[in-house]
């Protein structure tokens, strides 16, 4: 067997350690989503969470790479990581804005706009991301026939937002970063 340098044991040491720290594929997964690369940030946070991680916020952000990468639907893997964040921490706001907009897409636009109206509620008012949740039940409202500033619980600011038609089908990767926190 061929001797190798100090520097090259130390790198192979390194990436065998990364293999297995959790740690490390997190970060990897925040570098990708940074990069827009939802789908190979998806792949590096789920290998941080079987290796061990259960912070509900990595669920979270994995199970917002999944949505990302799959323009916007919520599908049965990003349900269960927000349903696993929820489970360890039943306040995670991206969680609760996803699994909402999971209801709107199957067909249950009701349930989707109660569970947006208390997130609205209980979001701090300066949640870099409260207008786009804003605008999406402004406009799932209108959808639903209702007028948006005489749901329940709406203060005049809150409903102040005229969404014009357009929503935001998740929060920016940074908002969701923020909330996480």
């Amino acid at each position: 067997r061929e001797a190798i340098g100090p520097e090259l044991r130390e790198s192979a040491d390194a990436n065998v350690k990364a293999a297995t720290d959790a740690g490390a594929w997190r970060a990897l997964g925040e570098g990708l989503m940074a990069l827009q690369r939802p789908q190979d940030a998806a792949g590096a946070f789920a290998k941080a969470i079987g290796l061990g991680d259960k912070d509900p916020a990595l669920q979270s952000r994995y199970g917002s790479a999944l949505v990302l990468a799959d323009d916007g639907k919520v599908e049965a893997k990003a349900k269960a990581a927000f349903t696993a964040a929820l489970a360890a921490d039943p306040t995670e706001p991206v969680s609760r804005f996803f699994l909402a907009l999971a209801k709107e897409q199957g067909g249950d636009p009701e349930t989707a706009l109660t569970e947006w109206l208390a997130l609205e509620r209980d979001l701090p008012p300066d949640a870099s991301w409260r207008g786009d949740l804003t605008a999406n039940i402004d406009r799932l409202a209108r959808k639903l026939g209702k007028d948006p500033a005489a749901l329940p619980g709406r203060t005049s600011a809150a409903a102040a937002n005229d969404g014009g038609g357009v929503t935001m089908p998740a929060p920016s990767d940074s908002d969701m970063q923020a909330a996480a926190r």
